[in-house]
């Protein structure tokens, strides 16, 4: 195929293969700890964790954002800005709510003010 052609990809040797695919199913049975494998193989792992936690979160959000679009949608239009208004009173309560109640950082700059 020319998207082949198109396309190099890396190999490793047959013996390094067969290495990764049994730690692969060890590790995947029980049998081996990811603690057990060498660095190398335990940084790609998580890797491709930290990645595949990245792609749940944006998913996760997608939907959350169709669910709120969705439910603002069950909504009457009046009854929909009461909810509208609802939220930012909320919002707005919870910043006032730690504005005030986080401590005040002192630094230089407000020490030279004084």
């Amino acid at each position: 195929m020319l998207i082949d052609a198109l396309v190099t990809r890396l190999t490793i040797s047959e013996i390094a293969a067969r290495h990764l695919d049994q730690w692969r199913d060890q590790t995947e049975r029980g049998e081996l700890q990811l603690w057990e494998l060498p660095p190398a193989v335990q940084a790609w792992y998580f890797a491709g964790w930290a990645e595949a936690m990245q792609q749940a979160r944006e998913q996760a959000r997608i939907y959350e954002h169709q669910l709120n679009v969705l439910y603002m949608q069950a909504f009457s239009p009046n009854d929909r800005r009461e909810e509208y208004q609802r939220r930012l009173d909320h919002h707005f309560a919870e910043q006032a709510e730690r504005f005030f109640t986080e401590p005040l950082i002192e630094g230089p700059a407000l020490r030279r003010a004084a």
